[in-house]
């Protein structure tokens, strides 16, 4: 009777389609050394001697907008320019501690460079051990990402949008439990959001007195961390944490839009490519057969709906 609840068992399995490869558990130490070792190669090729050429043009451009937020504390949209004010807000931070000066500049673009290189190795449950390797090692020594990620301008950061995007609507689909690192950017989105409060209500209770302003300051965000821990201790809860994905991958579609006028252009791109993939499917019926690669049983809009829920919290998402 069990042998043949088995053989039931896996010929369901057999009409699923191929699935995704599961993630080795424990410490896989040749991995991290290798993830470790392609880390700091990017790291170097993106940092070593930053400022040794001049500002081009373009960044002269970004830096006349930054430098206005810097001395002035104030951004004002200019239509004829159509990007938008993350990439100065995010550089304000750096420019704010290290000074307005090209290396500061330049390192708050270079961080997102690294950080696609590390955004590939979250690839391996889908191209493989190998291959997310591979991927990673290529964004890291690639002229057109080394060049871009030295150069004050808006692109890297985009990428590193798109790319977030792709892989936190897979995760939800998937609907997997956020691990560490999407646990820390919904942290950091929820702060970055109450910031700009802690400031205003500071600068208005204290007026002319640096002191008293940081030390209210320092009391607000004390508060306001203690209010986002725990409201992340509540999203946990909500279905395991699972929602935090789609939630994260709903930031990159906003920030996307805020940071450059063509996100109408790369989300559109990705629709089309889904659609496209779709057809494919449905034209070539031995797309089941070939391998994981190129076809998911899990990476559905079936799956994605279900991950979506229903009732309240479909409301909710």
């Amino acid at each position: 009777m069990a042998k043949k609840k088995n053989v039931q068992h896996d010929a369901a399995d057999e009409n699923v389609g191929p699935h995704i490869a599961d993630e080795p558990r424990g410490w896989d130490v040749p991995w991290l050394v290798s993830c470790a070792a392609i880390t700091a190669l990017a790291t170097f090729m993106r940092f070593y001697e930053l400022a040794i050429r001049p500002l081009h043009h373009d960044e002269g451009v970004n830096g006349h907008f930054l430098t206005t937020l810097f001395r002035d504390g104030m951004y004002k949209y200019d239509p004829a320019n159509y990007h938008g004010p993350t990439l100065y807000y995010i550089s304000l931070f750096f420019t704010r501690i290290f000074g307005l000066e090209t290396l500061p500049i330049r390192w708050s673009v270079a961080v997102w460079g690294v950080l696609i290189v590390v955004l590939a190795f979250f690839l391996r449950r889908y191209i493989g051990r190998a291959g997310s390797l591979a991927a990673a090692l290529f964004l890291a020594l690639s002229p057109g990402m080394v060049y871009i990620s030295r150069y004050f301008i808006h692109e890297m950061f985009f990428v590193f949008l798109g790319l977030g995007l792709v892989i936190a609507v897979a995760f939800f689909i998937e609907q997997r439990r956020p691990g560490p690192f999407a646990i820390f950017w919904i942290a950091l989105l929820l702060l970055v959001c109450f910031f700009p409060t802690t400031l205003n209500l500071a600068a208005a209770a204290a007026k002319d007195s640096p002191t008293l302003f940081w030390a209210i300051a320092i009391a607000i965000f004390i508060v306001e961390a203690a209010m986002i821990g725990y409201l992340i201790k509540l999203m946990l809860g909500w279905n395991e944490g699972r929602p935090i994905h789609l939630l994260l991958a709903s930031a990159c579609v906003s920030l996307m839009f805020a940071t450059k006028e063509t996100a109408f252009i790369t989300l559109g791109t990705v629709l089309i490519a889904c659609i496209c993939v779709w057809i494919w499917q449905k034209i070539y019926t031995g797309a089941a057969d070939i391998g994981p690669e190129f076809y998911s049983a899990e990476l559905t809009f079936s799956n994605f709906k279900n991950a979506v829920g229903s009732g309240t919290d479909r409301i909710l998402l």
